[in-house]
């Protein structure tokens, strides 16, 4: 059997789904289910003239927070719309109790359980400029305009207090360093003691990628660090 075969074998159930005479079309049942895309654009917009306006409204904070519940809730149930049109059957670790999307991932190995959390989404920052706790978060960045003889890739442990803890740097032949705050400096790399910069900041700089990493990737990349080389 091919693949393309194989594929399509695999489809056929979910043709038959939403082709069956008795199921609506995906469009009929979820008013507007073509337009997510467009309706995030203007959710982002309004996201950030929310920010921009904060100095000037300190409510519009607030208030922003307050409409995204409410958009939270319809799109939830948005969602279980659609996975009843899809056909969808539960298939998460509460078997035929489960809710999803509707639930709360509470139950171990739920399939909306999510063990990487970001900390620097548009709404992880909100709901720390409204009294939420800061965490440490990890940052991976690769410094595209690097020499040769110079480290080009960076994965760093940023504590709650905005300042690099612990990083790991590796160089184009594989080697890799560690630093933290009570080595700050080894085999020329350095622990910054600077604030990291924002998120905002990486983004505008097209010499760098930057995107957030899982505390596991991190320390899978330190113990890969304290050997000295990528295994």
């Amino acid at each position: 059997m091919t693949t393309g075969t194989l594929c399509l074998v695999r489809l056929l159930p979910l043709l038959d789904v939403l082709e069956s005479p008795v199921r609506q079309p995906v469009r009929e049942v979820v008013p507007g289910g073509a337009d997510f895309a467009e309706r995030e654009r203007t959710a982002q917009q309004e996201d950030e003239q929310a920010l921009t306006s904060r100095e000037g409204d300190p409510t519009a904070i607030t208030r922003r927070a307050e409409q995204l519940a409410l958009a939270g809730g319809a799109m939830t149930a948005e969602l279980a719309e659609l996975a009843t049109a899809l056909g969808w059957r539960p298939a998460g670790p509460c078997g035929l109790r489960c809710t999803w999307p509707a639930c709360a991932p509470s139950a171990e190995g739920c399939v909306r359980h999510r063990a990487f959390q970001p900390q620097q989404t548009l709404a992880a920052r909100l709901r720390r400029k409204l009294g939420a706790e800061s965490r440490p978060w990890y940052l991976m960045s690769v410094d595209l305009a690097s020499d040769d003889d110079e480290p080009f890739e960076f994965v760093t442990e940023i504590g709650a207090d905005g300042y690099e803890s612990r990083k790991v740097a590796q160089y184009m032949d594989g080697r890799l360093v560690c630093v933290d705050r009570e080595h700050r400096t080894r085999d020329g790399v350095t622990l910054s003691s600077e604030r990291v910069p924002s998120w905002t900041e990486f983004e505008a700089n097209n010499d760098l990628h930057a995107e957030e990493a899982s505390t596991e990737f991190f320390e899978s990349r330190w113990q890969q660090g304290l050997t000295g080389s990528i295994r």
